[in-house]
């Protein structure tokens, strides 16, 4: 059986992560000091195993960011989901 090969590692997205830093958060336009990139937590490109793509991401602060992936705010995943669209 052939292992199921992992998509290589994409230098432009680690510059896109690295990014975060010098942008404010694109909802509540706080500081860029603690500006964190927010990947999407639904959708068609994640699964069981698998993350959502190193470019589908929203530069957010981590409050906000906390709010989209369930760590704070209780939010649904309908209300979470439309938090991360606005972001991105």
């Amino acid at each position: 059986m052939t292992a199921i090969p992992k998509e290589p590692t994409v230098a432009r997205a680690d510059k896109l992560r690295k990014a975060a830093q010098h942008y404010d958060c694109v909802l509540c336009h706080r500081d860029k000091q603690y500006t964190v990139p927010a990947h999407c937590n639904d959708g068609p490109m994640k699964g069981i195993g698998r993350k959502a793509p190193g470019w589908m991401i929203a530069y957010v602060f981590t409050i906000c960011h906390d709010l989209i992936v369930g760590r704070a705010g209780g939010l649904s995943r309908d209300d979470k989901r439309r938090l991360w669209d606005e972001a991105y």
